[in-house]
């Protein structure tokens, strides 16, 4: 009965040693939760931690985040996805990770910027990389496996995360990685000379609330930035979508680049670029790149500050064959003279942003449509308009009533092929462009 006893006792440490493992340490899961996962990540997590099996060697709260964390990889991050045994973290780590297309390409801009360096030491060593702010790793990850033979120093705050990076980098392929769980403003102490400096500045407050302005970011970039330029080359900063870029231009120096990203039609980053040999007085030669992602391909427009206060764009008498529409990069960007320059279109008015010409230009960035016919707001008119189609897309632009009421006053149903631009031509008349994607 004492042997019994023991045995039972001995077997109750050993759970007990287990369940302090992985709430300790939740890099390391069981074989059991790995097989249980597998099986059950395509099922709601909150379903499965309402009926626990009651196993020993399943913690379903692990199990749960695991599922969860899976279920937006599959959609958001799919490179995790796909990867055997990667660790997710809980829920707010992953909303707020970059997304594997915008990640992707920061990891083109270091490559690029390496190849750009005049360092020539570079082809010859390590390049090395540093992450200050490193989350899950997202940007770290795309980055390291962009910029061959890079040495990437993980540098987060969070102990937790720092586990994860160091159990999910090299299965992501970054082997030459090592992990800092400190402070940025810490590491940077003590850091050695880089090749590239990133980072990723917290955006909201105390309270919780989102944060725009570069002051209002934990690290302060405007405060740090020189301590930055002095410990790397290059610097890249990924900022809040709603950054004023004039303030940004302001307030930092030896600013070479800035790039806004968006996805599928979406503003989703600022990101900066700031040189070391860069004069600080060389800011009108900022280049501004306009990203956007869409269907696995990148449609850029590029073009300096100068260059938006010297472009000429004519104003268009009428409603040519063909409309243009810039995408949100280009707006954010405000290239509102430069895209019609660059690209000889009329505007159908200085604030209305939208463009026009008789022949196609397949370049364009953004959405180019096929007029069908324009109307006024007048009964007769919104009559004809109708007997055309009673679905269409809606959109105003520099239009007194709001898409809402525009579709009221039409009967218009949503959705379907046709597109309708509510709009004010050049001559101050409100018009209605009826028309289709080219």
């Amino acid at each position: 009965m004492f042997l019994t006893y023991s045995l039972a006792f001995l077997h109750e440490i050993h759970i007990f040693s287990l369940f302090l493992q992985r709430f300790r340490k939740r890099t390391k899961m069981t074989k059991e939760e790995r097989d249980f996962i597998r099986l059950h990540r395509e099922e709601n997590a909150n379903d499965l931690l309402l009926h626990s099996r009651g196993n020993p060697m399943i913690d379903m709260k692990v199990v749960a985040c695991q599922v969860q964390g899976w279920q937006k990889a599959r959609q958001k991050l799919p490179l995790w996805a796909e990867r055997e045994d990667i660790i997710f973290p809980e829920r707010l780590p992953m909303e707020q990770c970059s997304s594997q297309v915008t990640a992707e390409y920061k990891g083109k801009m270091a490559k690029r910027l390496i190849q750009q360096s005049d360092d020539a030491s570079i082809k010859t060593r390590k390049v090395l990389l540093t992450d200050l702010t490193g989350g899950f790793g997202v940007d770290a990850t795309m980055m390291a496996r962009n910029v061959e033979g890079a040495m990437l120093t993980f540098v987060e705050k969070n102990t937790k995360l720092c586990r994860l990076a160091d159990h999910n980098l090299p299965l992501l392929g970054v082997k030459n990685h090592k992990i800092k769980n400190d402070t940025c403003e810490q590491v940077l102490q003590t850091l050695p000379k880089q090749d590239i400096i990133y980072i990723d500045p917290a955006r909201r407050d105390l309270n919780g609330n989102k944060t725009v302005r570069i002051e209002e970011c934990t690290p302060n970039l405007a405060d740090i930035h020189p301590t930055l330029l002095d410990k790397a080359d290059i610097v890249m900063a990924k900022l809040s979508p709603m950054l004023d870029i004039t303030d940004a231009i302001r307030k930092l120096s030896h600013l070479t680049e800035i790039h806004i990203a968006s996805v599928d039609g979406e503003c989703k980053e600022i990101l900066l670029v700031l040189q070391s040999s860069l004069s600080s007085t060389q800011k009108t030669k900022t280049k501004i790149v306009c990203a956007n992602i869409n269907n696995n391909s990148t449609q850029l427009f590029t073009f300096y500050i100068g260059d938006e206060q010297s472009a000429v764009c004519r104003i268009a008498s009428k409603v040519g064959k063909y409309l243009y529409e810039p995408n949100a990069s280009v707006m954010k960007a405000g290239a509102f003279k430069t895209v019609g320059e660059r690209f000889g279109l009329g505007k159908l008015h200085n604030s209305s942003h939208l463009y026009t010409s008789e022949g196609i230009v397949a370049e364009f960035p953004g959405r180019t449509f096929t007029v069908d016919q324009t109307f006024t707001m007048s009964k007769k008119d919104i009559k004809t308009l109708r007997q055309k189609t009673s679905q269409s897309n809606i959109t105003t632009r520099n239009f007194p009533i709001s898409v809402a009421e525009v579709r009221r006053k039409l009967k218009m149903k949503e959705g379907g092929d046709f597109f309708i631009f509510a709009t004010t031509l050049a001559d101050n008349s409100h018009t209605l462009i009826l028309c289709h994607k080219a």
